[in-house]
């Protein structure tokens, strides 16, 4: 046999065992167990960003309006169905929306966005924008000399402006941004605004780098891996992985989020109207208080005399003996209403006797 086709056999039998093989593990050497568990170091901690309140709200996709105003009516329809189930069903309608429709939503979404770009124009003129930005330099200060990067180069300094002055372009999302910011095209952009070389300078250099590093030995980087080895780009490849995932999460995070707040919207507005409600009723209490105690008092002058037959011992003396009174003067009056028909008559005359419609000036006075 042909000992070039053995041996063309053999590199393809080891090839494919290479290829087959679990990758090791960060931070071990290639011939550890395979059995192990694969794990990564935790990433630095991420301070939670200094968000501006002042700054104009952020303007919404058509996607977001559709599902903002068929968000209820697909829960009311399927009550049983968890959070993310009503949301795949209300993505299926999307789709499915018709073209004329859709537009109506993404013409809605572009007004917004001119809309936004307008006031965030104005806004970065007032001195509240000045001051924000004073303080948000402030606080990362430290970490951007941690990670050697500048506001220039990254093109973050406000997490709420969705444009990116090096490229001159708009975003619909803080997310679609940061992709933006990590891609190839918005370094490119940097590089040529910062260092001054075109694309055939950036080549030459990077050939150059390559065969420097060639000639030398492996750098280690965190966990000891080797750069520019099989093991690391496998490596890297799994972060890049795990990086994507994480990146379509917090996309369906934040759409849920939109949602979100204009259901706690809606629910202050309610809470709002049932305050305003609540304050109007005990207005209305107190009015019937004082009323009631006006009657009271009027009541008590004008029965001071009376006395009940049978009962002459109960009489009229101050304002809260005047409900006990009167229940008993009543159930007396209902026994015996011939006997007490003198009385029936003095109490007419009596009640006759108050100026109603005054009393009640009085007392909203």
């Amino acid at each position: 046999m042909d000992p070039e086709v053995t041996s063309g056999r053999s590199t393809t039998t080891k090839l494919s065992q290479s290829e087959n093989s679990p990758v090791p593990s960060p931070g071990k050497p290639e011939g550890s167990e395979p059995g192990t568990k694969t794990t990564f170091s935790k990433g630095r901690k991420r301070k939670k960003p200094y968000k501006d309140t002042n700054a104009p709200k952020a303007p919404l996709t058509g996607y977001v309006r559709f599902l903002n105003e068929h968000r209820e009516k697909a829960r009311n329809e399927n009550p049983d169905l968890p959070f993310h189930e009503v949301t795949k069903i209300l993505g299926n309608m999307w789709t499915q929306l018709p073209a004329v429709q859709k537009q109506l939503y993404l013409e809605e979404a572009e007004k917004d966005k001119e809309r936004y770009m307008k006031e965030l124009e104005e806004y970065q003129q007032t001195d509240a924008y000045k001051t924000f930005m004073t303080k948000q330099k402030a606080l990362r200060k430290d970490s951007d000399s941690v990670n050697g990067t500048t506001e220039t180069q990254t093109g973050s300094e406000d997490p709420d402006n969705l444009l990116c002055k090096p490229c001159n372009m708009f975003f619909n999302s803080p997310h679609n941004k940061r992709e933006h910011l990590m891609g190839k095209k918005h370094n490119m952009m940097l590089m040529g605004k910062t260092e001054g070389t075109d694309k055939t300078e950036i080549k030459e250099q990077s050939v150059e780098k390559e065969e420097e590093d060639t000639t030398e030995d492996a750098i280690p980087v965190d966990g000891d891996i080797p750069i520019f080895t099989e093991e690391f780009l496998n490596y890297n490849k799994v972060r890049e992985n795990e990086l994507r995932r994480l990146r379509k999460t917090n996309t369906e995070f934040e759409e849920q989020n939109a949602i979100l707040s204009k259901h706690i919207e809606n629910m202050k507005k309610g809470i709002e109207k049932l305050e305003n409600e609540a304050e109007e009723q005990q207005r209305e209490i107190s009015t019937l208080e004082k009323h009631l105690q006006k009657l009271r008092h009027v009541l008590r002058k004008n029965f001071a005399g009376l006395s009940i037959s049978g009962q002459e011992g109960v009489s009229v003396t101050t304002d809260s003996s005047v409900d006990g009174f009167v229940s008993r003067l009543h159930q007396s009056l209902q026994e015996n209403p011939k006997e007490n028909a003198e009385l029936v008559s003095k109490i007419k005359g009596i009640i006759s006797s108050i100026d109603y419609p005054n009393f009640l000036k009085d007392v909203s006075s």
